[in-house]
């Protein structure tokens, strides 16, 4: 279980299911919630945690629980992995772009091209197979 101090119940549970690479319509879909009502519970947990977006939650959770890349992670390009391990660190793709000196157009197509490797569509899930924190 991840530490989750003043969340209510729900709130861990939409944690989990962010963990487990699910997106805000598979997490309706599962808990039988309206998505304003996920949403809702999406941004408390965020909150919480002092992040901005789903994926810089699994990164953060990943960070504070040191789990290593597993999955596809080899199959990726050199350039792929600077981006997604930037990514992995809770960075967004303008940072990343910043960071690497390349044009926000170029990062976007490398997790682009991580995503189909890992035959994900978000970001979040990507980094939940990449972390092997997914769950089900």
């Amino acid at each position: 279980m991840w530490k989750r101090i003043n969340l209510t119940p729900m709130q861990q549970r939409v944690v989990d299911l962010i963990l487990a690479g699910r997106g805000t319509a598979e997490i309706c879909a599962i808990l039988d919630r309206a998505t304003y009502t996920v949403r809702n519970h999406v941004s408390a947990a965020l909150h919480h945690y002092g992040v901005s977006n789903q994926a810089q939650l699994i990164a953060k959770l990943k960070r504070d629980r040191k789990l290593v890349r597993s999955g596809r992670y080899n199959e990726l390009t050199p350039a792929q992995k600077r981006v997604v391990d930037l990514l992995a660190k809770g960075l967004s793709q303008e940072q990343i772009a910043r960071r690497l000196g390349r044009s926000p157009f170029t990062v976007h197509n490398q997790i682009k091209a991580a995503r189909e490797t890992y035959g994900v569509r978000t970001q979040a899930q990507l980094l939940s197979k990449m972390f092997g924190i997914h769950r089900r």
